[in-house]
Order: structure tokens, then C-alpha cells, then sequence
């Protein structure tokens, strides 16, 4: 019983640690997109993707349809 307890411990930790992963690597891939794009004007700028992705998070747990459709490929959200 206690290895079968263990054994569950371990494949959930597994589990929420494949989905922390894969929600980094949409975070920074909307990062480094963001970067791209304000990068081509000229001057000095200043960012914060972690302010922008946090705004368009919440705002994608309200949206429905097309905008949702459009925040989740902007942010790199799987389904």
C-alpha cells in the first residue's frame, strides 16, 4: 500500500511538472514574438512581457469565440 502511495505522489508531480513546461514554453514564445515586433521601430523601448501576457491571461478567461481563438495563438496556448 505505501509503494502504491508513493507511485501516485510521483506520477502526479510528473504530471503538474509536463504542464508547467509546456505553459513556460508558450510564455516565452509570446515573449520573444512580443521582442520581434517592438524591435523593429526605431528608439528605445521599454517592455514588459510578464505585465502584457498577465493582462491578455485574464482576459482570455472572459473571451469567447474569435477572440478567444485569437489570444490562445497569440499567447501559444495548447488545448
Amino acid at each position: 500500500m505505501r509503494r502504491l502511495i508513493i507511485f501516485l505522489i510521483l506520477a502526479l508531480i510528473m504530471n503538474v511538472s509536463k504542464a508547467q513546461t509546456t505553459s513556460s514554453i508558450g510564455n516565452n514564445e509570446f515573449s520573444f514574438d512580443l521582442f520581434k515586433r517592438v524591435s523593429q521601430t526605431e528608439g528605445n523601448q521599454v517592455i514588459s512581457p510578464f505585465s502584457i501576457s498577465s493582462a491578455l491571461a485574464m482576459t482570455y478567461a472572459g473571451a469567447r469565440n474569435e477572440t478567444e481563438s485569437e489570444i490562445s495563438q497569440v499567447m501559444h496556448f495548447d488545448k
